[in-house]
């Protein structure tokens, strides 16, 4: 009887660690994971899964939240550049929106997909180069900056403020 149960137990851990079972993530578990006084957005997100997208986006468009938890589930989504965030990045990022909004969602987006669909972020980007919100214009003025060199410098002749463009520079 002793070795068989030691068996059925090896037989059981063998079977754990060949096919692990994985937690669905809850929205709680996302929330929590944005708080903290000096959270910076883990690299471990990326390594999550795409079943924490639906609780970002969720985060995201809850206007009884604070903004911080909002921002950081924009910051996020930088690890995940799929399809559906894309589609939901550009959606978010109309000109009505506020502008600490837009400039959140431009600078993920920008992260998220300069490297795969630069076409599509400099046009997105490109629509807010005469914003009247001068950080949206530095977010804008770097994210064309790597994809665009020539219309960078467009931008930054353009560019009426001295600091933006400094900055834009850095």
């Amino acid at each position: 009887m002793r070795s068989f149960s030691k068996s059925l137990a090896l037989i059981i851990w063998a079977f754990v660690l060949v096919f692990p079972i994985k937690a669905e993530v809850s929205y709680n578990q996302v929330k929590e994971s944005l708080e903290g006084r000096h959270w910076s957005p883990p690299k471990s997100f990326a390594t999550l899964g795409e079943e924490e997208i639906p609780h970002l986006l969720s985060i995201i468009q809850d206007d009884y939240l604070p903004n911080y938890y909002r921002f950081r589930a924009l910051r996020v989504l930088e690890y995940y550049p799929t399809p559906e965030v894309s589609d939901f990045l550009e959606s978010l990022l109309q000109p009505t929106a506020p502008p600490l909004l837009l400039r959140h969602g431009l600078k993920a987006y920008a992260s998220a997909f300069s490297a795969n669909q630069p076409q599509a972020v400099r046009d997105l980007a490109w629509q807010f180069h005469d914003h009247p919100d001068p950080e949206l214009r530095l977010i804008v003025a770097r994210a064309i900056r790597t994809i665009s060199p020539d219309e960078f410098d467009l931008l930054i002749q353009q560019e009426p403020k001295d600091w933006v463009r400094q900055a834009a520079l850095q």
